[in-house]
């Protein structure tokens, strides 16, 4: 989960660079693990009385006091995140200092608790990004996979009140299959409110320290999140735009198995090298996914725990069965999805090797 998304070439330059120099560029806070919405397929999410038995919230002087020292170390882009984030006691005190340190801060939230009053807050110090979770195209859908038969028509509220002050929004869309009939009224939605959309077919597992049962009927099966993926683009794609990602995606899967594999692949993405992830206990990670890698941030100091982080990152690396598969240039395999899917970094993950496979059987 990364809150630089749809980078600009200034931010990618940046990126670049801090990556290179193993700069903590970019980090995500995961305020609380409590949200106002009961998702079929969440595993995330903790009851007050479950969080309780487990810690407790950070304050939000010790998450400023904290920011300093991200700041010092580099830090300028930051993800605030949750549970829902806005069920934070103390969250506008976070927010705002962290955008009065010179933080470009981006928000990841399900949006049913944006009001005029929360909006009015974010446009006096306006936020990089505002990414809202829409879980499906009506109410009864809300009702059905989140327990709450209102959230469809909070969210879309929530969304025309950024927009009428004028902040920047984009939708986030995961793919169940409570959800999977639902696609064509959540385009339609996207299109009548002019905002960006960005629909995922791939949904992690369990992982986090396992807080809740993952439902794996929740999610689609392999074969059917490739179908969906292929059908999504070619229905929102332009017929020269979806000719054109079929042919160089094909292309590198050719290319790939006429040249010899690398003798290893580490992490691909920013994650160890110029981003991190701090949980609501204050866990310091290389990303969401990889609970792994961790160290309490609040005990051990930021530059301490980053340093533990970069050391930490470099051992990952690929099953040697992902490294040696003919897919592998095509594939959105990761460390961090491998580690979900088997609970080890030893073993390809099965689901992602199916899922890749009738991607490419579909293209062809």
């Amino acid at each position: 989960m990364d809150g630089l998304v749809n980078m600009d070439k200034f931010e990618y330059k940046l990126c670049e660079k801090a990556g290179a120099n193993r700069i903590p560029l970019s980090g995500a806070i995961e305020l609380l693990p409590l949200c106002n919405m009961d998702c079929e397929m969440c595993y995330i999410r903790l009851s007050k009385k479950e969080m309780e038995s487990m810690g407790r919230l950070k304050t939000a002087d010790e998450w400023i006091e904290l920011a300093k020292e991200m700041k010092e170390a580099g830090t300028l882009f930051m993800l605030l995140t949750g549970g829902e984030p806005f069920l934070y006691p103390d969250f506008d005190k976070v927010y705002n200092a962290l955008r009065d340190m010179g933080m470009i801060i981006t928000l990841n939230t399900n949006g049913t608790l944006i009001d005029e009053k929360v909006a009015d807050m974010l446009a006096k110090n306006k936020p990089r990004r505002v990414n809202i979770t829409l879980y499906g195209g009506s109410n009864e859908t809300y009702a059905r996979l989140c327990k709450n038969p209102n959230g469809f028509d909070q969210t879309v509220n929530a969304i025309k009140l950024l927009k009428e002050r004028n902040i920047d929004v984009k939708m986030n869309v995961s793919v169940v299959e409570q959800n999977k009939m639902d696609i064509e009224a959540i385009y339609h939605t996207a299109v009548k409110l002019d905002v960006p959309v960005e629909v995922n077919t791939y949904m992690y597992p369990n992982t986090k320290g396992v807080k809740g049962e993952f439902k794996q009927e929740s999610r689609l099966c392999a074969k059917d999140a490739a179908k969906m993926n292929i059908t999504i683009k070619y229905n929102t794609y332009t017929e020269e735009s979806f000719m054109k990602n079929r042919i160089e995606y094909l292309s590198k899967y050719e290319w790939a198995k006429q040249n010899e594999p690398p003798t290893e692949m580490q992490i691909s993405c920013r994650a160890g090298k110029s981003s991190f992830w701090i949980d609501w206990k204050g866990n310091m990670c290389t990303c969401v996914f990889l609970e792994n890698t961790k160290m309490d941030v609040f005990e051990n100091g930021f530059k301490k725990s980053w340093q533990y982080i970069i050391e930490e990152t470099d051992k990952l690396f690929l099953p040697k069965k992902c490294v040696l598969c003919d897919k592998r240039t095509v594939c959105q395999v990761c460390v961090a999805s491998v580690y979900c899917e088997n609970g080890n970094m030893d073993e390809a993950p099965q689901y992602l090797c199916e899922m890749t496979e009738e991607i490419i059987n579909i293209l062809k």
